[in-house]
């Protein structure tokens, strides 16, 4: 379980370190092998954060509210911190 959260945790690195945030992940969204390996999956709602390291939400779509950080839902502001959540 260690493992799989530490390539969890190493996705979402790799995703920030690409200027993105994801803004959907959860566990319907990892993906396990047989060797037990995660990937991350369902880049629908994934942005680029290139120039402000944030993305703010316009307009009305559709968001994952049950599992979005505080600040995402009050603010409509998706960062790497808010990914983690």
């Amino acid at each position: 379980m260690v493992q799989m959260t530490a390539e969890i945790a190493d996705g979402m690195a790799y995703l920030n370190a690409k200027k993105f945030v994801h803004r959907d992940l959860a566990a319907r969204n990892c993906m396990v092998a047989q060797d037990f390996t995660v990937k991350i999956g369902d880049f629908g709602m994934t942005r680029d954060i290139y120039e402000t390291d944030y993305y703010r939400k316009g307009g009305k779509g559709l968001l994952p509210v049950r599992w979005m950080a505080p600040e995402s839902l009050k603010d409509g502001v998706f960062t790497a911190h808010s990914d983690c959540w």
